[in-house]
């Protein structure tokens, strides 16, 4: 009878057990743990924001302050601040560490479970302390961090509400860290397995991400990634292929949830589902504490029957990873070394992964099954790839199953300059418009013929061998590099990269810009408003000219050049030379990325051609003709350059004063020939498909000038 009484207190203590002494007795263990917690979160968020806010405000002023109150959500969950993000991941890790330590030390297990405390109970105890020392310092240092903001004027009614968002959003992606470290503690029996087997879990989704990534980029052809596609469009791309594959990984959930990129409904459906993955993982974890073995301790793998498995998740990427990092070092060879080296290492990595589980070196070949598997896992990976065995490169849909295309050009880089504007994400921050050809939804054309027909030709340049490896070969001066856009009807984004002729892009781009709507989207000059002009500076072959003018006749100057580019020829704009270009400076705006500085917006490289009679004569009105020509009346002496020396002196217009050339220099000194020779200078040997080389220049010097100047020469 007394035993019975004293088996049922012994239930009913376990059922009311003082889990707040038990939390504060667990949290005083681990009270460096906390100290350091809150002593970093007050020194990367409060003293560092307060300290970014007081530099911004002492360099910019306060004329721009509501661009900071844009920006102070995201510097609550550390977007600008990796070392925040580095401490924040950290420490779910020690606090999962620390917290479940006693599981792998068999003493601290039979220590711990001799009281009269149910496993899950224990389980709870460990979880909320680890839980409070993160929660309770973060919560503090974002109140300080709020409080300063308030003080400096940076917190307002607008953006209150987004920064408590970036605080919870900050909290729930601790969560999934914390609760993925917990669950290889619960899988592990060792301390320091237990460490790598959380940083494993957490990273490995988004590994997984880049190594097929670096897979594609390597063995197929015409891959090409919109890494910076969702600072372009104005869609979300939380839901896009690339960001599914993030969404399998912790750290990829919780840099969507830190880094504020998506909004509206795609934000809620992201908390449900992180909120779901968290639970997920907490469940997981704590059954697999109640069905632990106690005599674990002290073993790699809490779980055997799971070695194998763990052995061929962990074989088939870091073979792969390795084969490609050894690879990049023989750049040039192919891709058989990166095939020889992943298969080398995945036989290997098999024997090393078996020392480990038993430390015995007789053990090397146990498991044959999951060592068999692996290898020939990594094989069929890499013949997959090699051969293209799912048509990757040659894909290309009909024409039936498309509801729109765009193109892009890497000519584009060269030719164009385009502005800076503010992304649609992120209201504050600024990004070059260098790829709205490609990505702006004015630039997805419905006509699309032209785009699919140099798509077919990219197709059958693949097949014929001529990709972009080949690029800057000899021999391959007349191809280009493009990107095109499939938008399907089914909603499926896709993009391509292929080398194409150049003249096949230039009739490709002469189709498309009789469409005004694209030479708007094409051209720079559209960009820009005349009401941000501050100056306007125009060059020749003279060199550089500030325009002193009236506000009316900048808007005027570039209303006429506007004109001009919706009635110029494409084909003469790439196959003439330019006698001239614009350099439009705009009114100072915000830095591009780190906001903490002003900065003067330069759009340059406005081309001027013959055929802008309407901008040519303006010029002339306001006092500023354009240099067309050079005359030998005007030269004191003339030098030919050798084919050798003239490469040396390539820039990105003719106009070149440097004189630091070695070569023998042969003067011309006979006036005819000198003028035959001036009459080959173009201003910019450029053209929108790309740089149009020269092997012959000269330098030339004019009256009244101490410096000589030197000039490529082009056929007429």
């Amino acid at each position: 009878m007394t035993s019975k009484t004293s088996c049922n207190n012994s239930t009913s203590y376990k059922n009311r057990i003082p889990y707040r002494r038990y939390i504060l007795e667990n949290i005083k263990q681990r009270s460096w743990l906390a100290a350091v917690s809150l002593i970093g979160f007050f020194l990367l968020q409060t003293v560092y924001i307060t300290l970014d806010i007081d530099n911004y405000l002492n360099t910019v002023g306060t004329e721009y302050i509501s661009s900071y109150q844009e920006r102070l959500p995201s510097m609550l969950t550390g977007v600008n601040n990796p070392v925040f993000t580095l401490a924040l991941i950290l420490l779910a890790i020690a606090c999962a560490v620390s917290g479940y330590a006693f599981l792998h030390q068999p003493k601290s297990v039979d220590f711990y479970h001799r009281f009269p405390v149910k496993r899950t109970q224990w389980f709870t105890i460990s979880y909320i302390s680890g839980l409070l020392i993160y929660l309770i310092p973060y919560l503090f240092a974002s109140l300080c961090t709020l409080i300063v903001a308030s003080f400096k004027g940076i917190l307002v009614s607008t953006n209150f509400m987004p920064s408590i968002l970036a605080i919870l959003s900050s909290i729930l992606g601790f969560l999934i860290l914390y609760h993925t470290a917990i669950l290889a503690m619960m899988l592990t029996g060792q301390l320091i397995a237990g460490s790598l087997a959380a940083c494993v879990l957490i990273i490995y989704g988004s590994m997984l991400e880049a190594l097929f990534s670096g897979l594609i980029s390597t063995f197929l052809h015409t891959h090409f990634s919109p890494v910076y596609s969702q600072y372009y469009t104005t869609k979300s791309t939380l839901l896009a292929g690339d960001s599914l594959l993030r969404l399998l990984s912790p750290f990829g959930i919780f840099a969507f949830l830190t880094r504020g990129s998506v909004r509206g409904m795609e934000m809620l459906f992201l908390f449900l589902y992180a909120i779901f993955i968290a639970a997920a993982l907490w469940f997981t974890a704590r059954k697999l504490y109640q069905k632990r073995a106690l005599e674990c301790a002290g073993n790699a793998l809490a779980y055997p029957k799971t070695a194998s498995v763990i052995k061929v998740l962990i074989v088939i990427p870091t073979a792969l990873f390795i084969g490609l990092f050894a690879g990049s070092f023989y750049y040039g060879a192919g891709t058989k070394w990166i095939i020889f080296i992943s298969i080398l290492t995945a036989v290997l990595l098999c024997g090393i992964v078996e020392f480990i589980y038993t430390c015995d070196l007789s053990q090397l070949f146990r498991r044959k099954w999951s060592s068999l598997i692996s290898i020939l896992a990594v094989i069929g990976i890499l013949a997959v790839m090699r051969f293209d065995l799912f048509h990757y490169d040659t894909w290309l849909p009909s024409m039936e199953k498309l509801e729109s295309m765009s193109l892009y050009s890497d000519s584009y880089s060269e030719y164009f300059q385009y502005p800076a504007v503010k992304t649609d994400i992120d209201n504050s921050t600024y990004v070059n418009t260098q790829y709205y050809t490609l990505y702006a939804d004015d630039a997805q054309q419905t006509d699309f013929s032209a785009i699919y027909t140099l798509a077919e030709e990219g197709i059958l340049n693949h097949n014929l061998g001529i990709t972009s490896d080949q690029l800057y070969q000899e021999g391959m001066e007349d191809y280009t590099s493009i990107v095109i856009r499939f938008n399907q009807k089914n909603g499926k984004t896709t993009y391509r990269s292929y080398l194409v002729e150049e003249n096949s892009l230039l009739n490709c781009l002469e189709t498309l810009c009789k469409s005004e709507q694209y030479r708007k989207d094409l051209f720079p000059a559209f960009y820009i408003k005349s009401n941000e002009i501050e100056n306007i500076n125009v060059s020749d072959l003279l060199g550089y000219t500030p325009l002193k003018l009236t506000e009316e006749q900048k808007k005027s100057l570039l209303e006429t050049y506007q004109k001009d580019l919706l009635q110029v020829d494409i084909s003469d704009m790439n196959n003439t030379g330019s006698i001239g270009s614009f350099s439009f400076q705009m009114k100072s705006t915000q830095n591009n990325v780190s906001d903490t500085e002003l900065y003067t917006n330069q759009i340059s490289n406005l081309y001027i051609y013959r055929t802008y009679k309407n901008t040519l004569n303006l010029l002339h009105e306001y006092g500023y003709p354009i240099c067309t020509g050079i005359q030998a009346a005007d030269v004191v002496h003339m030098t030919s350059l050798t084919s050798s020396d003239a490469k040396e002196t390539t820039t990105q217009n003719a106009l070149d004063y440097s004189t630091d050339i070695e070569e023998t220099r042969t003067p011309i000194t006979d006036p005819v020939e000198m003028q035959k020779l001036l009459d080959r200078i173009t201003y910019a040997p450029i053209g929108i498909t790309g740089y149009k080389d020269s092997t012959d220049a000269v330098e030339v010097l004019l009256k009244d000038e101490t410096a000589a100047r030197h000039y490529q020469l082009f056929p007429k």
